[in-house]
């Protein structure tokens, strides 16, 4: 199905924005039997990585994370809260753009590089940036 929307959208001339890589909701049953923080983290790094080397070239801008923040500091609860701690967060923004896959354009959910981004949102992409993470305007 997403393949076909991808390859509807490309054929149309319409850029594609790819939603959601890690989200705390909607995960698949068997992210809830893993017990380790190594085998999530694994498997977080692992999906990541094969979904935008999939759709590299087709897709313009990534949502690495989703919803991570309740409100401006408080986590959304999640098995990567869980087993991995917050750092879960900019763990996967560095495993998003050091494949130097696609570009990675939002900071959960809202565009980097546009509008008033909250404390939390710079809070973020402080420290992102402090772990030489490359982050690129929405296009």
């Amino acid at each position: 199905m997403i393949r076909a929307i991808v390859d509807f959208a490309l054929a149309h001339g319409m850029k594609v924005k790819g939603h959601t890589l890690v989200w705390y909701a909607q995960l698949p049953g068997w992210v809830s039997s893993i017990t380790t923080a190594d085998d999530l983290r694994t498997a977080m790094n692992d999906h990541i990585t094969q979904v935008m080397t999939h759709f590299k070239g087709k897709v313009t801008a990534w949502d690495v994370v989703n919803e991570a923040w309740i409100d401006g500091t408080t986590m959304q609860p999640s098995p990567f809260l869980d087993l991995l701690g917050p750092g879960y967060v900019d763990e996967a923004f560095i495993t998003g753009t050091t494949r130097e896959i696609t570009p990675v354009t939002t900071i959960d959910g809202r565009p980097v590089g546009t509008g008033r981004p909250g404390p939390i949102t710079m809070r973020l992409l402080a420290h992102l940036r402090e772990r030489i993470v490359t982050l690129s305007p929405s296009n």
